[in-house]
């Protein structure tokens, strides 16, 4: 029994990453006691994670070239997560 349960966690997990769902967010849904346990355990489920990250500093860096000297230039997050911030949960 114990080992469908297994199962049905990591294809729960697996399915959680595909959708978008963050670390944090997997662990909570999955009952884990940490962020940490998760990724120590499905890790290999969020490889785009890298990835991304790597896409994000890349235009940052292309804006950063190019703005003026002096001017900020504005974060913009990945649309498909929600923005979280003082007053949201």
């Amino acid at each position: 029994m114990e080992a469908k349960r297994s199962l049905f966690i990591a294809t729960a997990v697996a399915l959680w990453f595909a959708a978008g769902a963050g670390p944090k967010e997997v662990a909570t849904r999955a009952g884990h006691a940490s962020v940490s346990f998760a990724l120590d355990r499905f890790g290999h489920l969020y490889p785009e994670a890298d990835t991304a990250l790597r896409d994000r500093l890349d235009a940052l860096y292309v804006a950063g070239a190019q703005a003026e000297p002096g001017v900020v230039i504005e974060l913009r997050r990945d649309a498909s997560r929600p923005q979280r911030g003082p007053g949201t949960r």
